[in-house]
């Protein structure tokens, strides 16, 4: 699967938003994979350098599913948890079911009313240094991810973190000149006096 369609729609997604709005592309993550949807989890900063991660917590950054619906989950251990795994290891894993695999959170009342039922995940480093995973999931009757879909997967997580600072420092240029407007604007009516 060589498939340059998924990182050229990310970029464009993140060019032309108007907004630091991360679902977009993950919107495109969930589309290329043909999954249910995608969510970038990351793990809240450490106490200290002694702790190695085990004992945190997740949350989510920013989520796409189609139903609009937030995936509200901002307290999951990372101990005992697929996505902690992920994350501690570094090491992308797939989940065939996750109503039966228990790391998997597959009772999670949102995974079930969605009928979720297959996740590949991948770890993430933030440009900040934090550690995350990029989730996509798919649901029952859809097929399970392949080590293709593993391999492409494998490869966004270093373009994501990227382009979201890339769209954030976008839209805090658009917002400072607006503001540089104004108060030109605002010291000519004045009379130059500001």
């Amino acid at each position: 699967m060589n498939n340059p369609a998924p990182i050229a729609d990310l970029v464009n997604a993140a060019i032309g938003s108007n907004s630091a709005d991360l679902s977009q592309m993950l919107k495109c993550v969930a589309v290329s994979l043909h999954g249910f949807g995608c969510a970038l989890w990351e793990m809240e900063p450490l106490p200290g350098p002694s702790d190695k991660g085990n004992s945190g917590r997740l949350f989510i950054n920013s989520a796409w599913f189609p139903t609009q619906q937030i995936f509200a989950c901002h307290d999951l251990p990372v101990n005992n948890s697929f996505t902690g795994d992920v994350i501690v290891s570094q090491t992308a894993r797939i989940s065939r079911d996750i109503q039966r695999d228990g790391k998997a959170g597959g009772k999670h009342r949102f995974l079930v009313d969605n009928e979720i039922q297959h996740l590949c995940s991948v770890p993430v480093q933030f440009l900040d240094g934090q550690l995350g995973a990029l989730n996509v999931y798919r649901q029952t009757g859809g097929n399970a991810f392949t080590k293709d879909d593993h391999l492409h997967l494998e490869r966004l997580p270093a373009v994501v973190p990227g382009l979201y600072q890339s769209v954030r420092d976008k839209l805090s240029l658009t917002i400072l000149g607006h503001v540089n407007d104004i108060l030109r604007r605002a010291e000519v009516e004045a009379g130059g006096e500001l």
